[in-house]
């Protein structure tokens, strides 16, 4: 069987056949799908396979910015600020807010995950009230928030790859 191309390339002639004849094809493979058990087994292989070459060029792509970025730059995101005197020291002690910018997750699952027990807990609480009650704040050292950044590409493999990655790196902590 031979097609004249003309001053067509082949993918351009694949191309406009495929969209000439996609309700046909796509009708073919859905049947191949429902009676081949070998031939679906061969495509949920294949669509896990690039799930997970996907997967891996996110982590890469993550790890990368981190070499070039090695340091996390507080000034970039919006987050509340105290400074606290800790066994005589003065100590620079951030909101959430900068610890969920670091790992690029929203305050809530941050939050979510810290009462779940599954980061380490934060470094200092303090109480505050308002209207409707008191209101619990959560204190994060600097090294912490650089700590949780330089782990952060690890999330891209999965939440539980990278709470093992943060285990390894924390250790045991209560919780």
């Amino acid at each position: 069987m031979s097609t004249d191309l003309g001053s067509r390339s082949v993918s351009d002639y694949n191309r406009e056949y495929y969209a000439e004849h996609k309700e046909e094809i796509s009708r073919k493979r859905k049947e191949k799908y429902r009676a081949d058990p070998a031939y679906r087994q061969r495509m949920l292989e294949r669509e896990r396979e690039w799930r997970e070459k996907k997967k891996q060029e996110k982590f890469e792509l993550a790890s990368a910015l981190v070499k070039d970025v090695p340091r996390f730059d507080l000034s970039s995101v919006s987050h509340r600020e105290t400074v606290v005197n800790i066994d005589g020291q003065a100590k620079l002690l951030v909101s959430s807010s900068a610890v969920a910018a670091a790992l690029g997750v929203a305050v809530r699952t941050l939050t979510s995950w810290l009462k779940d027990g599954k980061l380490p807990p934060p470094d200092f609480h303090s109480e505050v009230s308002r209207r409707d009650g008191l209101f619990l704040r959560r204190w994060f050292s600097t090294e912490y928030v650089q700590s949780m950044y330089e782990l952060s590409p690890w999330l891209s493999l999965g939440r539980d790859v990278f709470f093992e990655k943060v285990r390894e790196s924390f250790g045991d902590w209560e919780s």
